[in-house]
């Protein structure tokens, strides 16, 4: 049930694209497990705080018990995560303590002011707003990390997209203007794969040999995407962050 609250699927696969970013620009140390902790931690403030005032859709497009939405613990456990992100990342460096407090008031501002009412932009701040966790992990800030920066940050667009295509239903019953409910399926499921197209393009400008998780990954989340298995597509997405730390760790 916690697990669900916060998200936990998507805040480990964060945790691991932080740990990448730290993997690709540092030599291996604990401080790589200390940020992979803070994002984790803050990740699932933020989004424990997005089930909170996302129940209406959700209670269609998960069926997520409400205990942690009715008694007033959910608040709590938002504010408890996010405070245990942002103490780990002030421990690091003025550089993570930066982006932890910007993804923070970036990522409760997503959720209070409702962003996802907004056909597209939802999408491209979820995608700008979780890159910054990848920046958190770099440790450092030039004009190579915002190059990557901006791979990550299409990637995570494309699964926004994905995740609006599995969530058709419910962002239908919840009123919501999603780019499938605004466009169509088909034409949404063609976005996608333009994104992913470019996704491609980007890791093989960037590191070919380092980034090549996406290049294996990347046209198997195409497959499935054009199959209708959007769940399947999204999870498979997902695992782009583990299989790349284990791929920067050999």
């Amino acid at each position: 049930m916690l697990c669900s609250f916060i998200r936990a699927k998507i805040c480990l696969s964060v945790a691991f694209m932080t740990a990448s970013g730290y993997l690709l620009f540092n030599r291996p140390s604990a401080d790589a497990i200390l940020v992979s902790l803070s994002s984790f931690f803050i990740c699932a403030g933020v989004y424990s705080f997005n089930n909170i005032t996302d129940k209406k859709e959700d209670s269609v497009n998960r069926k997520r018990t409400a205990d942690f939405l009715l008694n007033g613990t959910g608040l709590f456990l938002s504010f408890l995560f996010s405070v245990a992100g942002f103490v780990a990342s002030a421990i690091l460096s003025l550089h993570t303590l930066f982006f932890s407090l910007l993804f923070i008031i970036t990522g409760l501002a997503y959720s209070s002011l409702r962003i996802k009412k907004y056909t597209l932009v939802k999408n491209l701040y979820t995608g700008f707003l979780i890159a910054l966790l990848f920046l958190l992990g770099t440790m450092n800030f030039n004009d190579k990390t915002i190059k990557y920066y901006l791979l990550i940050a299409v990637f995570f667009l494309t699964g926004s997209i994905i995740s609006d295509l599995r969530d058709y239903e419910g962002d239908k019953f919840a009123g919501l203007k999603t780019l499938p409910l605004r466009i169509g399926r088909k034409s949404t499921k063609r976005a996608v794969y333009l994104l992913l197209a470019g996704t491609i393009f980007l890791a093989l400008r960037l590191d070919t040999y380092a980034l090549f998780p996406f290049l294996i990954i990347s046209p198997v989340t195409l497959y499935f995407t054009a199959q209708d298995k959007f769940e399947t597509a999204h999870t498979i997405g997902g695992t782009v962050p583990i299989f790349l730390m284990l791929w920067l760790m050999i």
